[in-house]
């Protein structure tokens, strides 16, 4: 059974990777979510690896970076699990996806 902490990291993670229109990398999703003081760089690598075992993102690898996206699996989880996701911290991704002039979805 995955803890209420953890439950919420990878929350934060899908509804990020849905809201914006392209492919996110490591260092914005790192920096979401330590600005925030969700949690440590090691439980969001953690995080993203389990959600990428999991297929429900995808990481493509370049030489300087890791981009996500979200997979079909990983909206479905995230529509069945939407309201455990505090609509604070959902203003919260949407206010930094526009400040940092991330293309979001409507």
């Amino acid at each position: 059974m995955l803890s209420d902490s953890l439950r919420l990291y990878k929350l934060i993670i899908l509804y990020f990777l849905y809201r914006s229109k392209h492919e996110i990398t490591n260092a914005i999703l790192s920096d979401f979510i330590l600005e925030y003081g969700y949690t440590d760089y090691l439980s969001i690598q953690e995080t993203l690896s389990s959600l990428t075992e999991d297929e429900m993102i995808t990481a493509h690898k370049t030489h300087t970076s890791t981009y996500y996206t979200i997979t079909t699996s990983g909206l479905e989880t995230l529509e069945f699990f939407n309201t455990r996701l505090p609509h604070d911290t959902k203003k919260q991704i949407d206010t930094y996806l526009q400040e940092k002039k991330i293309r979001i979805m409507q």
